[in-house]
């Protein structure tokens, strides 16, 4: 399930195994967000807040958009999961003493940008489910940017270049 899908729960008040509408009805619910961001080649932390004075039986940390596992925790013990994140990934309190289930992710890269999510499952079967959107910012120097306005009676003319990075070279022209 990602951010923003409504989730439709069907219940049947007198168990029978014919759903009617007079005999059903519906509950939604928005799953929310949690926006992060981090220039590239810093460290960050993804946050996720567990249940207060339970016990986590289960922790797994996955990057939605790619389908990649990042890390899981299981009997005290955390597993690296995929290679992209080892040694770059790690609890951010690695005995989950807290209700803080946050994770460092360490020297982010452009590539993990994208939506992650956490999901814990309690000793008393309670879980939880947070989602969070990293976006990494590319560090971009040396650039230079020119804008040119030209006017004359009957139209506008605007030009605008980038220059600068061999891989950052723009050029842009509008008349109206």
């Amino acid at each position: 399930m990602y951010p923003h899908d409504s989730v439709i729960l069907i219940i049947n008040r007198r168990g029978n195994k014919k759903f009617t509408e007079s005999e059903c009805f519906f509950v939604f619910a928005e799953v929310a967000e949690v926006p992060v961001s981090a220039a590239e080649g810093e460290d960050c932390v993804l946050p996720c807040s567990g249940h207060e004075g339970v016990n986590v039986k289960y922790l797994e940390w996955t990057e939605v958009d790619q389908r990649r596992d990042l890390l899981a925790y299981r009997g005290g013990k955390t597993l690296q999961r995929y290679d992209d994140y080892t040694n770059r990934v790690q609890l951010l309190h690695p005995q989950l003493q807290s209700r803080d289930l946050s994770v460092v992710l360490n020297k982010v890269t452009f590539k993990d940008s994208g939506m992650y999510k956490c999901y814990a499952l309690y000793d008393d079967r309670q879980e939880t489910s947070q989602f969070i959107r990293l976006r990494v910012k590319e560090e971009v120097s040396g650039l230079e940017i020119k804008a040119f306005v030209k006017f004359n009676s009957t139209h506008k003319h605007l030009t605008l270049s980038l220059t600068g990075a061999a891989d950052a070279q723009a050029f842009v022209s509008s008349s109206y």
